[in-house]
């Protein structure tokens, strides 16, 4: 007991313990958590990136589209005064110079017809000869649109007026006007200013470095944030994923740097608008977020573990206790710990008391029921060597030597032995079923010597119940009950008497049944509770060993009715030899 003590103090603490526990649980938790939310939070953040993303692409979009509109619709006013009739050329330059007032991003006006004639403009002056106008993209193409598409030129420094060299964005359309009361087609020209149209634009920004720029029909440069220096040569913007990708979105890399594409068409000029967004801006945020999201866990695990701390702290000492009162009740049962402490070690100890007021009981209950049984085994195997049965039993054999029947003298001899050798059993309290009716069957012998033809017994075994093992002296007593109460001494027939073993899923099945007399069933009540009436084992014997040794689950079963028969049922649990 002090070896076992030593070792017991050798191992940890429970305080110990309890903190690599808590410590290692905040770990996991750490962890775990940062496995399971950290791509969530990245993926929610890049969701939430591209939706940003996607909305500043649709709001650009829609602005730029408002400003589309609104020069088409300058254009178009000024197209349709100059369908007026009885309007002058002096009174036409007017209207459209009172039009370019109005809006100040638009820088000039001016009407050709299709060769290329100057026929108004609102500078007074062009520069360019009518070869050279009809040479010109913005002419070209306004006549291939044959009034119903407005094209727009992609920036470039102005070159038609003379007044000025600014650098702008042209607009063209097929129109039809009124020259000297009849009505001609011509194509409407007119310059906006580029730079607040591409201010605005360049202006308007994404996650960290992004930018937008715009793309013509020709995916050549209309805006872009550093479209001087483009044109210089002195940066360079990678078109090819854009020029692949008409609309939605893709990705290329600049350099090491990954990079997001957002691309819309703007309506009515088929530019495209083109988002750009770097990747390690995201990643950036990701860091920011990892940090302050490991911040917060590791205090919340520090706090978590100091409290953690602080509890086995006030609940060491009352276990401490408990412990020395459980190590003083191992060396003496008849101690009692201490029900002190916390609610729920308080509950321990009272549990704890009544565990050994329960044991204490129960130990004093297994000694009863040992001596009952040593009893009860005692009183059966006193009963197999009645001196009154041998007494029978060596008279018969006295007899039939007397009237020279020697060979049923040697017969009944043999089964006597046999009976006598079985019951011994070597000491053993349990047999197995072939050995048990092999005493029943020896016993049978000896009394069909003394009763004649009085009665016929049969036995009935399975080969696999025979080798289950039982309680000795279990079928014989029963046996005898039949052949004492059973038979009618009035009448003609033998009493048959039917043994059989059979198993039953995990319980083994003995029965016993005649068709004697019966009994009655006031007597049936009460038959298991009553002593034998002689020195004879008895029904109550039987049953008391069977729950003593197997439990209340099993035991013996009788059914009777009189002038019928009865029959005895005993069910065991399936023990083989090697249990």
């Amino acid at each position: 007991m002090k070896r076992q003590w030593r070792n017991h103090t050798k191992r940890r603490s429970l305080m110990s313990v309890l903190l690599v526990v808590l410590l290692a649980s905040n770990i996991f938790i750490l962890v775990l958590t940062s496995f399971i939310w950290l791509p969530v939070m990245h993926r929610q953040l890049q969701t939430s990136s591209e939706e940003r993303i996607q909305e500043m692409m649709l709001q650009t979009v829609s602005h730029v589209e408002s400003q589309m509109e609104a020069m088409i619709h300058t254009l178009h006013t000024a197209g349709s005064m100059l369908q007026m009739e009885n309007l002058s050329g002096e009174e036409q330059v007017r209207l459209l110079r009172n039009i370019r007032k109005n809006d100040p991003g638009v820088l000039a006006m001016a009407l050709f017809d299709t060769q290329g004639n100057a026929i108004l403009d609102t500078e007074g002056g062009i520069r360019l000869n009518p070869e050279e106008i009809r040479t010109a993209e913005w002419f070209r193409k306004a006549l291939e649109g044959d009034g119903v598409v407005t094209r727009f030129s992609r920036p470039h420094v102005q070159n038609v007026f003379q007044a000025h060299r600014s650098y702008v964005i042209t607009l063209s359309e097929l129109i039809s006007y009124q020259h000297n009361g009849e009505a001609h087609s011509g194509v409407m020209l007119m310059d906006i200013s580029y730079m607040p149209f591409a201010n605005t634009i360049n202006t308007m920004t994404l996650n960290g470095k992004g930018y937008f720029y715009i793309l013509n029909e020709e995916d050549e440069l209309i805006t872009h944030p550093n479209l001087l220096l483009l044109d210089n040569g002195l940066a360079v913007e990678e078109l090819d994923a854009v020029k692949k990708q008409v609309v939605g979105t893709t990705h290329d890399y600049e350099g090491s740097q990954k990079r997001l594409l957002s691309v819309s068409v703007i309506g009515q000029t088929r530019w495209r608008l083109v988002g750009v967004t770097y990747s390690e801006d995201a990643m950036t945020m990701d860091r920011n977020l990892v940090k302050s999201f490991l911040t917060i866990l590791l205090i919340c695990g520090t706090i978590s573990t100091l409290t953690g701390a602080v509890i086995v702290r006030l609940i060491l000492r009352p276990l401490h206790d408990l412990e020395e009162s459980v190590h003083a009740v191992t060396l003496d049962t008849d101690a009692s710990v201490p029900e002190t402490g916390l609610r729920e070690i308080y509950a321990v100890g009272v549990a704890l008391n009544h565990l050994l007021e329960r044991i204490q009981r129960l130990m004093e209950q297994i000694q009863e029921e040992q001596e009952k049984k040593r009893r009860l085994e005692f009183h059966a195997l006193e009963a197999q060597i009645n001196p009154h049965f041998l007494y029978n039993t060596l008279d018969s054999i006295i007899w039939m030597e007397e009237q020279g029947k020697s060979k049923d003298a040697i017969t009944m001899v043999g089964a006597l032995a046999r009976l006598f050798r079985i019951s011994i059993s070597r000491g053993f309290s349990m047999i197995t079923i072939r050995e048990e009716m092999e005493y029943v069957q020896n016993y049978v012998i000896i009394q069909k010597m003394r009763f004649a033809d009085r009665f016929l017994c049969f036995f009935d075994i399975e080969p696999e119940a025979g080798k289950m093992m039982m309680p000795k002296l279990i079928i014989q007593p029963i046996v005898e009950n039949a052949i004492t109460h059973a038979i009618d001494e009035y009448g003609d027939e033998p009493l048959h008497i039917y043994i059989s073993a059979r198993i039953q899923g995990e319980d083994v099945v003995l029965s016993v049944r005649d068709d004697g007399v019966g009994i009655p069933e006031e007597k049936l009540a009460t038959i298991l509770a009553s002593e034998p009436a002689e020195r004879g084992i008895g029904l109550k014997n039987v049953s008391e060993r069977i729950l003593l040794n197997f439990g209340p689950s099993y035991g013996v079963t009788i059914t009777s009715e009189e002038d019928v028969g009865t029959q005895v049922e005993i069910r065991m649990p399936v023990m083989r030899q090697e249990q």
